[in-house]
């Protein structure tokens, strides 16, 4: 799935987090946690899988729910995008998402 959706660059991608390779973030400040955190995470859960995108469009929403319409057979919480297998979602619309969440920083580094 990794290299479905990011292509070549799923190569400098650790296999227990799906990281965009622009997406590592340093958090300067703020509580609770403060270092290092991908922009965009893979997780494998026992019913389904999560990928977390935490780029904030420039009017304050997470970036999957403006996408939330037209991914396919999924559940957006916010930053969280939930489904069952890769074929109940359209990825030719998440390519394109994760394309954008590259370009859109996460919330804490919004000016």
């Amino acid at each position: 799935m990794r290299r479905l959706l990011l292509g070549e660059e799923a190569d400098h991608v650790r296999t227990e987090q799906c990281a965009h390779p622009r997406g590592v973030h340093r958090r300067v400040g703020g509580a609770p946690a403060q270092g290092d955190w991908a922009l965009v995470s893979l997780a494998s859960n026992k019913r389904y899988i999560s990928l977390y995108v935490c780029s904030v469009t420039p009017d304050g929403r997470y970036l999957p729910e403006s996408y939330e319409q037209t991914l396919g057979k999924v559940s957006v919480g916010r930053s969280c995008i939930r489904f069952s297998r890769l074929s109940d979602v359209d990825t030719r619309v998440l390519a394109t998402l994760l394309r954008e969440a590259a370009t859109l920083p996460p919330a804490d580094l919004r000016d």
